[in-house]
């Protein structure tokens, strides 16, 4: 929970079980989302493990995904979670080299926006789920950090569509 020791016990206790992978998500409890991996966890699970080893953490971009492979070449799974939401074109990126566009993901956004409006009650429901999209996505534009922490309360839909990530940031932090 608040002790990166706890992972070596941890580690321990999981040698005496037969599995087939181990999926390592390096954070303490009380880390939640913030802040970097502990990857000293990670090179510690990394170490003769009689399992196979997944990954789970913090990759938002083809580079992190790349930077992590080369680092732990033996490395069997990789989670990309979050990353996902904020590019959903993160996989094919990886494969193929091509950046997500800001006009793609503005479609996506629009496509997940009429989603939402047709089984969630309420623009408030819609625009505080919209605002946890931004949250992941603003790593998605340059200088855009401050659009996840306003205050849409006193928005409604249109509003929130206009005065979005998509009218005011540059796009090209996706790299």
């Amino acid at each position: 929970k608040t002790d990166e020791a706890e992972f070596d016990r941890l580690i321990e206790i999981f040698r005496r079980y037969p599995m087939a992978e181990l999926i390592v998500h390096p954070r303490l409890q009380t880390d939640m989302y913030r802040g970097t991996p502990r990857m000293g966890s990670f090179d510690k699970a990394m170490q003769n493990p009689p399992w196979k080893i997944g990954y789970n953490g913090d990759l938002f971009r083809a580079a992190e995904y790349e930077s992590l492979v080369a680092r732990y070449p033996q490395v069997h799974s990789i989670s990309l979670g979050r990353g996902l939401i904020a590019n959903p074109a993160l996989a094919q990126q990886i494969k193929t080299g091509k950046m997500l566009d800001k006009q793609t993901l503005y479609q996506f956004y629009q496509h997940l926006r009429r989603e939402y409006l047709d089984i969630l009650p309420g623009d408030r429901t819609i625009l505080f789920r919209m605002k946890e999209l931004f949250i992941y996505m603003e790593c998605m534009f340059k200088d855009c950090e401050k659009l996840a922490t306003l205050d849409i309360s006193s928005w409604d839909i249109d509003q929130a569509n206009t005065q979005s990530m998509f009218y005011n940031c540059p796009a090209g932090n996706n790299q």
